[in-house]
C-alpha cells in the first residue's frame, strides 16, 4: 500500500537532490511494504504532490544517537540533514524513526491533492494512499473524475497558483 507524505518544500528539494538520505517521523508505516511509494506532498507555499520516494529500510533513531557508535550518530545527522539541537527540537526524547530514502523522483510538475487524498486534505504527517504508478508516472486514482469533481480539482489548482 502507497504512502502520502507531507513534507516541507526545502526537504524535498534536498531529497530530490539526492542530498537528504534520511527522513525523520515519529512512527513508521504497518501497511506498507519497504519498496512502495511513498509520495510527497509539499506543503506552503507548494501546496502540491511533486513526486516519490521509495525507502529501503526503517532505523531506530533512539538506539543509534543513545548508543556508543559515533560514525552511526554522524551518518544519521549527516544523511538526515538536521543537527543534533534540530533533531532534540522535533522530538526532545528521540523517539523516531529514520526512513532510509533509497529512491527519489520528482514528477517536474505540480499534482493536485485531491488525486491523492479524496477528503482534499493533506495529512498531518502521512497516511495510506490508493493512488499508483502506472507506466511513467501516470497515476490511477482511487475515485472516478466526473465534471463537478474536475471544476472542484481546477477551482483548487487556481487558488494554489494565486
Amino acid at each position: 500500500m502507497n504512502i502520502l507524505l507531507s513534507i516541507h518544500p526545502e526537504y524535498a528539494a534536498m531529497i530530490y537532490a539526492g542530498e537528504k538520505k534520511i527522513e525523520f517521523r515519529e512512527n513508521i508505516p504497518r501497511k506498507c511494504e519497504i519498496w512502495d511509494y511513498i509520495f510527497l506532498y509539499e506543503t506552503a507555499p507548494v501546496f502540491a504532490v511533486t513526486g516519490w520516494i521509495r525507502v529501503s529500510d526503517y532505523i531506530n533513531v533512539k538506539k543509534i544517537l543513545n548508543g556508543d557508535r559515533k560514525d552511526l550518530k554522524k551518518m544519521i545527522i549527516n544523511d538526515g540533514r538536521l543537527t543534533m539541537e534540530q533533531i532534540k527540537a522535533y522530538k526532545p526524547n528521540l523517539r523516531l524513526w529514520g526512513w532510509h530514502i533509497a529512491e527519489a523522483y520528482n514528477f517536474g510538475h505540480k499534482e493536485i491533492i485531491t488525486r491523492f487524498s479524496p477528503n482534499e486534505k493533506p495529512p498531518q504527517s502521512w497516511c495510506y494512499t490508493r493512488a499508483e504508478i502506472q507506466g511513467n508516472i501516470c497515476l490511477k486514482y482511487d475515485h472516478v473524475l466526473n465534471k463537478k469533481s474536475y471544476e472542484r480539482e481546477k477551482e483548487i489548482l487556481n487558488k494554489w497558483e494565486k
